[in-house]
């Protein structure tokens, strides 16, 4: 994000990641580019995601597995009209 981070138009965050977790990515991503929209993909449920990640301004929830329509539309939705 620090070299690239114009030419990003949109994260895809998993909530359990190695090294560091999705809510501590979100926060350096934020830190970075506060106008980017981050998406959350997790198996977990959206309740339980949401309340795992409670005041952070996600763009849309992936619950994984999802295919490619359910990416397509929460891109859409995440990015907003043109």
């Amino acid at each position: 994000m620090r070299a690239e981070g114009q030419r990003i138009s949109l994260v895809i965050l998993d909530l359990t990641m190695p090294v560091i977790g999705g809510e501590q990515a979100f926060d350096l991503l934020r830190a970075i580019r506060p106008d980017v929209p981050i998406l959350l993909a997790s198996g977990y449920e959206e309740t339980e995601a949401a309340a795992r990640t409670a005041g952070k301004d996600f763009a849309g929830f992936l619950h994984k597995p999802f295919d490619v329509d359910r990416l397509i539309e929460a891109v859409t939705s995440a990015m907003g009209p043109e």
